[in-house]
């Protein structure tokens, strides 16, 4: 049978509802959750449901676990509607809802139903994760700031560090977010792209005032990223800022190089090194350069910038007898 509430506005689709065949023991139901058998969870969930006649909020979370857990979280979150209207300050319920609703795609009311979970709850460690989270996607980085940092200030891992040091860049932070990074990197998780977004930071003048060291430490996590990815044109032309930042020209030349062999079209490490073959008056490399540059930029003034880098050999050859 399906379920019984399929008719009534606000309740399960017909599609995927659970039905109410299956026994309303609650303890056959917990054994399908624990096995992760997500359609006969929610079937038996929803027969303890209806027999308990909506008491037990658990019943009702748990057949929108169950549900969500299906891919359906239409029927999810119309199931938690229902347990709220009976159950109006359950934090369980109220933070299920807020995760179906980034499920779906609105964040904001999302956002809106973690901090309720949190004005009740204020240490609930799972909220203050997914409203950090979710405040960041929404574009609000510095009030994902408090939050995160009360979280990791119990015990963070890898995800609270990363989301932290993204918050507090966005923020205005830089220097906060290459700590943040530092923790972070000291769990299990990383990745490429993290190591690029978190290596950059060392590229800005307060943060290497204040951690002397992150070019180093950049560098180390740049050559990590490397590992994993060899193909990585980006950690490649990153290595070559952070080298010439620090005056190694011929490393920052190896980087820049290594850049446009993995990513030929890759214009600013082209143009990168049009300037530093220029700086050391390489007639062939710098023409080379900046031919293989002039294919690529399209801003007139930047392409007259790349051909000022000629004037000083055309000036030569001009005078010679």
């Amino acid at each position: 049978m399906l379920l019984a509430l399929v008719a009534a506005p606000g309740c399960f689709g017909p599609r995927s509802g659970p039905v109410s065949g299956a026994s309303a023991d609650p303890n056959a139901a917990a054994a399908a959750t624990a096995r992760k058998d997500w359609r006969d969870a929610a079937d038996r969930w929803y027969s303890v449901y209806l027999v308990d006649q909506g008491r037990d909020p658990k019943a009702i979370l748990e057949t929108a676990r169950a549900l969500f857990m299906l891919g359906d979280s239409e029927s999810a979150n119309n199931m938690i509607d229902l347990g709220l209207r009976k159950h109006t300050d359950n934090v369980d319920l109220i933070e299920m809802k807020a995760d179906i609703l980034v499920a779906m795609g609105f964040r904001r009311p999302a956002e809106r139903y973690y901090q309720r979970v949190l004005d009740k709850e204020p240490q609930r460690r799972s909220a203050l994760l997914s409203i950090g989270r979710a405040r960041i996607q929404l574009g609000l980085e510095a009030a994902a700031v408090a939050p995160l940092q009360q979280l990791v200030a119990t015990g963070g891992d890898y995800e609270s560090y990363s989301l932290l040091a993204r918050a507090l860049k966005g923020s205005g932070d830089p220097g906060g977010a290459y700590l943040a990074w530092k923790n972070a990197f000291q769990y299990p998780g990383a990745n490429v792209e993290d190591m690029l977004t978190a290596s950059a930071l060392s590229l800005d003048a307060g943060v290497r005032r204040t951690h002397p060291g992150a070019a180093a430490e950049c560098t180390a996590w740049l050559e990590q990223a490397i590992s994993l990815d060899p193909q990585c044109s980006s950690a490649h032309f990153q290595l070559g800022l952070l080298a010439e930042e620090t005056g190694a020209i011929d490393a920052a030349i190896e980087h820049y190089r290594r850049a446009v062999e993995l990513e030929p079209s890759c214009l600013i490490a082209l143009t990168n090194l049009a300037i530093l073959y220029s700086g050391r008056n390489d007639e062939v490399r710098t023409r080379e350069m900046v031919q293989r540059a002039l294919q690529f930029e399209l801003s007139p003034e930047r392409r007259r910038a790349l051909l000022r880098l000629l004037d000083p050999f055309d000036r030569k050859a001009d005078e010679k007898p």
